[in-house]
């Protein structure tokens, strides 16, 4: 029975000595340290140690005489203490619990986002014409792209409709090609340009990379530079880092190009 109680001590947050201490005080009344020692069977130098825990805890009192007497505080009383304590104590543990699961929670999440960084082959032909297409139908500020003028055309024909739904909803659209014949831009583009928030703007020379951006979070590059609408795989991406490489690539490439007179 004496264990159990001691038990129930240890559970309230006293250590077994501890509560071995304050229960032989309860039973014995004021007692001097070398008494509560022999009959809680606790070294004297561990009553002396666990002596001002307890009086913190508010469980004993020190009776000032020759020699120092220690009394405890009521059962009920010093139960009641020790369940506000660890209740208390309780509480504290769930919110610094809360913290933590708030804390990894926000980890989990930058992970996750992370995670969904992908890297993406896409084939050609059909696969490649509906993801540029539809790449291109969801931007909501900027799209950039930089081709040759023999997929310009082609593309010109392909995505015109949406490119024209684009630029009326704002979306500032900036193109990079080779400087056409005259008379080769087709006319609806030429009226668009001068209508909307499209730009082009041409190079002397067929560019190094045909690439897409959208809203400077996604990017896509031609793996075959030479090929025409539709012929090559095209390499996707919306890793941050991937895409500022291809983002810088555009704009020094946008700062050469000369613009349409």
């Amino acid at each position: 029975m004496e264990k159990t109680y001691v038990q129930t001590l240890t559970g309230l947050g006293l250590t077994s000595c501890q509560g071995r201490v304050y229960l032989e005080l309860v039973r014995m009344g004021p007692s001097s340290a070398k008494a509560v020692s022999a009959s809680a069977q606790v070294t004297r130098q561990d009553v002396y140690r666990i002596m001002p825990t307890l009086q913190k805890l508010g469980l004993v009192e020190t009776v000032i005489g020759s020699p120092t007497l220690f009394s405890a505080i009521p059962i009920e009383e010093g139960v009641s203490i020790l369940m506000k304590r660890r209740k208390r104590e309780h509480y504290q543990l769930r919110v610094k619990t809360q913290d933590l699961l708030e804390n990894f929670k926000n980890v989990e999440e930058k992970k996750r986002k992370e995670e969904d960084f992908a890297f993406v082959l896409i084939p050609p032909r059909e696969a490649d014409v509906k993801h540029r297409k539809r790449s291109l139908s969801k931007t909501k500020e900027t799209f950039d792209s930089i081709t040759s003028k023999r997929r310009f055309s082609q593309a010109v024909f392909h995505m015109f409709d949406t490119l024209n739904v684009v630029a009326k909803r704002g979306v500032k659209i900036r193109l990079i090609t080779e400087e056409p014949e005259k008379g080769e831009l087709p006319k609806e583009l030429e009226n668009l340009a001068k209508t909307s928030n499209l730009e082009i703007r041409y190079l002397s020379q067929p560019p190094k990379a045909v690439v897409n951006i959208v809203d400077k979070k996604e990017a896509s590059i031609l793996t075959l530079e030479t090929a025409g609408w539709a012929q090559s795989p095209s390499f996707w991406t919306n890793n941050p880092s991937f895409v500022a490489v291809v983002q810088d690539h555009f704009d020094a490439t946008w700062n050469k190009a000369v613009p349409v007179s």
